[in-house]
């Protein structure tokens, strides 16, 4: 039977306190037990093993470095719409029709975020008071689309469109595959598009 050699491993780390000595051991919050070979101020080499010989001390491998040693990576600041587009999962008259309906609702709703009000719309009837009359009317274009739409696209634009998210977190919010998010949105998207854009029908088709 043969041993499987140790796996040699050179790490980029940021030491909390002095690099640990060659010879040391550490064990991961995975269970895996590190034997430093040699280390510096940014680096250090090791062997990876599943256990550890008996009798030595072995420190736990989060106590040696710093918390900020792996930073989490940057929130996409990329639209979701625009992501959408890219990738090819919708239409550039699906996109122009999600980025104008987010449009017409900032416009109606200028109190509040889009992405935070969402498609609650009518959430509050814009009447009297010195609003300004552009303010009633996107509202009153942002119920017409909603209409022309249907409600049960409503959650979906409500997530993808308004809210920034992505297909895949709305998939699994609402508990269905990636291609039926994926289809229901375009579905939504299209008819949206439809609203803003209608088929030329009749003698002038």
């Amino acid at each position: 039977m043969t041993t499987r050699k140790p796996q040699r491993l050179r790490l980029r780390v940021r030491w909390a306190a002095s690099p640990p000595p060659a010879g040391s051991w550490a064990k991961t919050s995975r269970g895996a037990f590190l034997h430093v070979l040699a280390s510096s101020a940014g680096h250090v080499e090791v062997t990876r093993h599943r256990t550890a010989p008996e009798g030595v001390t072995v420190r736990p491998w989060r106590d040696l470095i710093a918390r900020d040693a792996n930073p989490p990576a940057k929130m996409s600041r990329v639209d979701s719409l625009q992501r959408l587009l890219r990738s090819g999962a919708i239409t550039q008259a699906q996109f122009t029709a999600g980025m104008r309906l987010r449009a017409t609702l900032e416009r109606a709703i200028p109190a509040a975020p889009v992405a935070a009000g969402r498609l609650g719309v009518p959430r509050r009837r814009i009447t009297g008071g010195g609003a300004p009359e552009r303010h009633a009317r996107a509202q009153q274009a942002a119920e017409r689309a909603i209409r022309a739409v249907g409600r049960e696209h409503i959650p979906i634009l409500d997530f993808c469109v308004l809210g920034n998210g992505s297909l895949a977190r709305y998939a699994a919010a609402a508990h269905c595959h990636h291609a039926t998010a994926t289809a229901s949105l375009q579905g939504a998207l299209t008819r949206l598009a439809d609203h803003y854009n209608p088929p030329v029908t009749g003698r002038y088709r």
